[in-house]
């Protein structure tokens, strides 16, 4: 799992406010399979969300050019 920063709320967002983007935050951080979410409390006033997410799936190298085979009946 790696470790992201997030999100940053300022503290000048009324309190209502971050709260429901606090909350929409970590439900989509859920759905994405963050195992865990927390606010950093080195970062004062404002509201620094981290994460730790699922590594990005690595991608296949792509295949060697395919190529036309010989015919088995000498063509």
């Amino acid at each position: 799992m790696a470790v992201h920063h997030v999100l940053t709320v300022p503290s000048e967002v009324p309190a209502h406010l971050a709260d429901a983007v606090l909350t929409a935050v970590e439900q989509a951080l859920l759905r994405a399979g963050a195992t865990r979410i927390w606010i950093d409390p080195t970062v004062v006033p404002d509201a620094v969300v981290m994460a730790e997410l699922p590594e990005p799936p690595v991608a296949a190298p792509d295949a060697p050019a395919s190529y036309d085979e010989p015919d088995q009946q000498g063509g």
